[in-house]
């Protein structure tokens, strides 16, 4: 059985899907990484199968200016005022991601990576969101998905 494992972000990101991987080939199945570029020497040297992402992030990040949403600049501005380069990206990713998922038997998938559910389903493949960190909320923590300030209606 052939599963692919797809990581976007730092090491923190992939390191713990690579982990994965090295489980999943002990056990006899064959793991496929798909993540930056950054990252294949990282994958390969474990002995996994590698597929690159696509995409540079420094490249993003100077192309569009992304750094400025660090001062607080809001998010819906910064995408219509870049919305060419992100969906040039976000296109790229998503293309590189299907032909990655061509001769796979499921994918993994975490937080950073949930474009690849409906590709995974697309192509009639089984998912399964392997999240790094919770994503729901709990009676100490609130959701990372949902901001704090929604809690007004039915946070913890």
């Amino acid at each position: 059985m052939h599963v692919t494992l797809i990581a976007a972000g730092s090491r923190g990101d992939v390191q713990p899907l690579v982990a994965l991987g090295r489980g999943l080939q002990s056990a006899g199945f064959t793991a496929r990484i798909v993540a930056l570029e950054t990252f294949r020497s990282l994958v390969q040297k474990e002995g996994l199968e590698f597929a690159p992402m696509g995409g540079d992030p420094l490249r993003f990040i100077e192309e569009t200016g992304i750094r400025s949403m660090r001062s607080g600049r809001n998010i819906v501005n910064f995408l219509r005022r870049h919305r060419r380069v992100v969906e040039a990206v976000y296109g790229r990713l998503l293309g590189n991601i299907w032909e990655a998922l061509e001769d796979t038997d499921a994918v993994a998938f975490g937080t950073l990576t949930i474009m690849a559910y409906p590709l995974a389903d697309a192509r009639g493949i089984p998912r399964l969101a392997v999240p790094l960190q919770p994503i729901t909320r709990s009676r100490a923590y609130p959701s990372l998905t949902v901001p704090q300030t929604w809690s007004r209606f039915g946070g913890a």
